[in-house]
């Protein structure tokens, strides 16, 4: 997929986004939460699927416009879903995939991704003030 992606002009780019965005999600939906019965090698694996659905979809976002990156940020945003402090678990694996994400997106795309880390500024700040009062 990454390879298409690469080889992909701009306009069949922007085509092809919505497909991109889909198939990552999949991945993200279906590498399996951390758990206690998860042995090293399953676990390093669902990683590694993680990384590859980021480098993809960090591919095509290269390829966007700014105008183009915000409505794919915002269902990526709106996939991850809200953090739920009474059940700060649920959704963890799309929280994890959602922020992961954007680490790579902000090292790789600096003030470019400013805008749309600023739609999820606070978002990130309720999580971290909830794990603080957990430690």
């Amino acid at each position: 997929l990454r390879k298409s992606v690469e080889k992909a002009s701009g306009s069949e780019t922007v085509s092809l986004s919505q497909f991109v965005v889909s198939t990552c999600l999949h991945v993200f939906e279906n590498s399996p939460n951390s758990s206690d019965d998860t042995d090293d090698d399953e676990e390093a694996g669902d990683l590694d699927a993680n990384g590859m659905a980021n480098q993809v979809l960090l591919t095509m976002i290269m390829k966007l416009s700014e105008v183009q990156l915000r409505p794919v940020f915002m269902k990526l945003r709106d996939w991850r879903g809200d953090f739920n402090k009474e059940n700060p678990n649920e959704n963890a694996h799309k929280r994890l995939a959602f922020w992961s994400l954007c680490s790579l997106l902000g090292e790789e795309l600096k003030s470019i991704f400013l805008p749309c880390l600023g739609t999820v500024f606070n978002d990130a700040v309720d999580e971290l003030s909830y794990a603080v009062t957990q430690l």
